[in-house]
């Protein structure tokens, strides 16, 4: 499971948020290729519970994350 902070993003958007995600302390955060769709995740959930603990801090970090959701790959 993942975290899903943003879809249909530009590469530099990517790298963007990537870099800011890492400063919040998310340092899971990584570009991931999904049917043609450029995402930026939040990796390494092994379990849909643990992915939406992660998610309410997601959340509770910053307003501008508040349409993260979850995604199985």
């Amino acid at each position: 499971y993942c975290v899903v902070m943003a879809s249909a993003i530009t590469h530099s958007g990517a790298e963007h948020l990537i870099n800011k995600l890492s400063k919040e302390g998310f340092t899971n955060a990584s570009k991931h290729m999904d049917n043609g769709m450029l995402r930026v995740v939040l990796t390494g959930y092994h379990s849909k519970e643990a992915a939406r603990a992660a998610l309410a801090i997601v959340r509770a970090t910053d307003n501008l994350y508040s349409g993260s959701w979850i995604k199985h790959f």
